[in-house]
């Protein structure tokens, strides 16, 4: 590779900046982003997938338990970044791998940092779940210096 092997937290992050310019209303198109936006998120979705599949593996041969805490920062990024795509398609995908760490978002979020904890409450709110969006939201202002 050019400039060195592949990193998915880089990957990721160049994803996420990318698709903040396009919720800001900037064509991609207009500066070659589409293919690049293409690509980075076809990698980091199969990153999660191969995350997901192998965690289900270990659990049907109980190395794992489906209920344990199985989140990390770079999950939690992720379900930030793929908020952005929320009804253009690609969230839709491996749906039921999303539905499964946003779950463990809700169950886990206060084990993470606070920048992960707004992570997991806009991913929430993005994907619908207003609820818990809020009920996390309103323990960070809980929690704020005032």
């Amino acid at each position: 590779m050019p400039g060195g092997s592949p990193n998915d937290y880089i990957t990721q992050l160049i994803t996420e900046k990318i698709l903040h310019l396009q919720h800001l209303g900037i064509k991609l198109s207009e500066y070659q982003l589409d293919e690049m936006l293409q690509k980075a998120w076809t990698n980091c979705d199969l990153r999660l997938l191969d995350e997901y599949t192998n965690l289900k593996k270990d659990i049907a041969t109980g190395k794992q338990r489906y209920e344990a805490n199985h989140l990390s920062p770079l999950i939690i990024h992720q379900l930030y970044t793929s908020s952005f795509l929320i009804g253009k398609g690609y969230f839709d995908v491996n749906k039921e791998v999303y539905q499964y760490y946003l779950k463990q978002g809700i169950a886990y979020f206060d084990q993470y940092s606070v920048a992960c904890q707004g992570m997991i409450a806009l991913a929430l709110y993005r994907s619908g779940d207003t609820l818990n969006a809020k009920r996390i939201i309103n323990i960070l202002e809980e929690t704020a210096f005032k």
